[in-house]
């Protein structure tokens, strides 16, 4: 790509696609230096700081070519006091156009909240009159209003996404919702198969729930006794608090 002319100090930001480690990291002392990814979730390192000159600015590139790196973008970020206030008062601008209003999101909260409690708290019990004969359907029945309810929060979110977006392409969604692959914590390389630790920690948060979840319930009940449900209204409860459900 062909390099603008900057003339004179200035503070630089460099965007290269990959990633550098540690050892490589020393050759750009002085310089911060931050990985982030793309659309397409490749890694992109952005370098960033105060470069003297343009014979120090090409240096920094020189380091960038030796290492096989594809450049991106160079810019010079550094402004006068004067251009930075007015970018800085057209920034805010911008912000407060594209920024919800307290009755959008208001709006927004009543639209996830309340479908989840009506189907909760009015369609359940005229769906099960009878809880204590039937706790299994009233379980059933419990469970199918709140998959329904999260549906509605799906489909919301995805209308929210498609609003300010434009598209529900899988890219925009995955950047959206950080669907990102994890990042290796010593090297800061993307690794797919860290998205591997969530079975163990599945299995070991329905474990603990089954252990501990009684006894932590109870313990948030008595401070709050305001907060527990009306009997019949947990289905887990009408479940494994009948003997004869966990008999048989």
């Amino acid at each position: 790509m062909d390099l603008p002319q900057f003339s004179g100090d200035g503070i630089y930001e460099i965007k290269v696609s990959g990633h550098i480690d540690e050892a490589q990291r020393y050759w750009f002392e002085g310089m911060t230096i931050s990985t982030s990814f793309d659309e397409d979730g490749a890694s992109v390192t952005t370098f960033s700081g105060t470069v003297a000159d343009q014979a120090a600015l090409h240096g920094v590139l020189a380091r960038i070519r030796d290492m096989n790196l594809k450049l991106i973008s160079v810019n010079k970020i550094k402004e006068s006091n004067q251009k930075r206030r007015k970018k800085m008062n057209n920034s805010t601008a911008t912000k407060s156009k594209d920024q919800y209003s307290l009755a959008k999101i208001l709006g927004l909260w009543a639209a996830a909240a309340l479908p989840m409690g009506i189907l909760g708290w009015l369609v359940y019990p005229v769906l099960t009159p009878d809880r204590v004969t039937d706790p299994v359907g009233a379980a059933i029945t419990r469970t199918i209003l709140m998959s329904l309810g999260l549906i509605w929060i799906f489909v919301l979110s995805m209308l929210i996404v498609y609003r300010e977006e434009g598209d529900l392409r899988w890219s925009t969604i995955r950047r959206r919702l950080r669907l990102n692959a994890p990042l290796d914590p010593k090297t800061g390389v993307p690794r797919r198969k860290l998205w591997l630790w969530i079975i163990p920690i599945a299995i070991l948060a329905m474990a603990s729930s089954q252990t501990y979840g009684p006894a932590l319930k109870n313990l948030w009940v008595r401070i709050l006794p305001f907060l527990a449900p009306p009997a019949g209204f947990d289905p887990f409860e009408l479940v494994f608090g009948s003997p004869e459900l966990m008999a048989r």
